[in-house]
């Protein structure tokens, strides 16, 4: 079929289409706009949050930032922050404090920069994001990380996966859901109230529940007290099985909730949690000391 010359396809019966139909009152758009809920918002961070500090990924040592608003990195001692030993440039690399963002600038260096998988020469930075100045990654810390790290490394262990510093920059910079399990003296309500300290969440309480009241209307409750933060649900002390409309609620994106629970087995979690939201729980293990004799003497120290 052919078309005339400015002529257009119409829906048979010769109504005319939406394309060409003349735009209604309902179309246009809203000169303001109705604010959201708080639980239809993201989670974030409201107040300052600068990086103070950049720690070696997997590693053992942490370097104090400068406040002034440039700085060099390299293995020379001429730079503000010298990383001796590592096999970096002399001069690898530059900062530049941006408000909340600390940008990095190659400087030539020999190995290059690294960040997501991918060789870059200028990088935005923020709390909980790792770079590579190759061959060595650094997680950028503030405060907040910084307080909580020895906690994390103290309840995980150094030789377990997830490491210390994979959980700590999955609590930064993700809202996986967690299930941690471990041994009555574990500190599992610990770990749990470190990995909220540390992420976006923060801003508002941690809610925890060691039971689960029937009515509606409470559950309703808990679930608007913990949109945008962390629910940690204590299934070291429930006996029965969660409400499922209450669980679907939590692990789902209308109340930006993460959820924490601790037990002391996976198998006791199995039988309180719907399988949807087992599958939805990343799993740390917090072994007992006698696991660890490697961790005593560090232990031992910060005692």
């Amino acid at each position: 079929m052919e078309l005339a010359p400015g002529s257009c396809l119409r829906p048979s019966g010769g109504v005319a289409s939406s394309i060409d139909a003349p735009p209604t009152d309902n179309a246009k758009t809203p000169v303001t706009t109705k604010p959201l809920g708080k639980a239809q918002h993201e989670a974030w961070f409201q107040g300052t949050d600068i990086v103070a500090a950049l720690r070696i990924y997997d590693g053992d040592r942490e370097y104090d930032l400068p406040s002034k608003s440039t700085f060099t990195l390299g293995a020379s001692r001429s730079c503000d922050v010298p990383v001796i030993g590592r096999d970096l440039s002399a001069l690898h690399c530059a900062f530049e404090r941006r408000g909340m963002r600390l940008r990095v600038h190659d400087q030539h260096s020999t190995n290059g920069m690294f960040f997501g998988g991918r060789r870059v020469d200028l990088i935005d930075l923020y709390p909980g994001d790792t770079f590579t100045a190759a061959p060595v990654t650094f997680i950028a810390m503030n405060e907040q990380m910084r307080a909580q790290r020895q906690i994390i490394a103290d309840l995980v262990g150094s030789s377990f996966t997830p490491t210390p510093d994979r959980v700590l920059v999955d609590a930064v910079k993700s809202s996986n859901h967690l299930l941690i399990t471990g041994e009555t003296g574990c500190d599992l309500d610990r770990l749990a109230g470190a990995i909220h300290a540390v992420s976006l969440r923060r801003s508002c309480p941690l809610v925890e529940i060691a039971e689960l009241p029937e009515a509606p209307e409470a559950q309703r409750d808990i679930l608007e007290r913990t949109a945008r933060s962390t629910l940690l649900i204590r299934l070291d002390v429930i006996e029965t099985p969660l409400d499922p409309s209450f669980l679907s609620m939590a692990f789902s994106p209308d109340y930006h909730i993460r959820v924490i629970a601790i037990a002391a087995t996976t198998r006791i979690a199995r039988k309180l949690l719907a399988i949807d939201e087992m599958e939805q729980l990343q799993h740390i293990w917090v072994r007992p000391l006698s696991m660890r004799p490697g961790d005593v003497p560090e232990l031992l120290d910060h005692l």
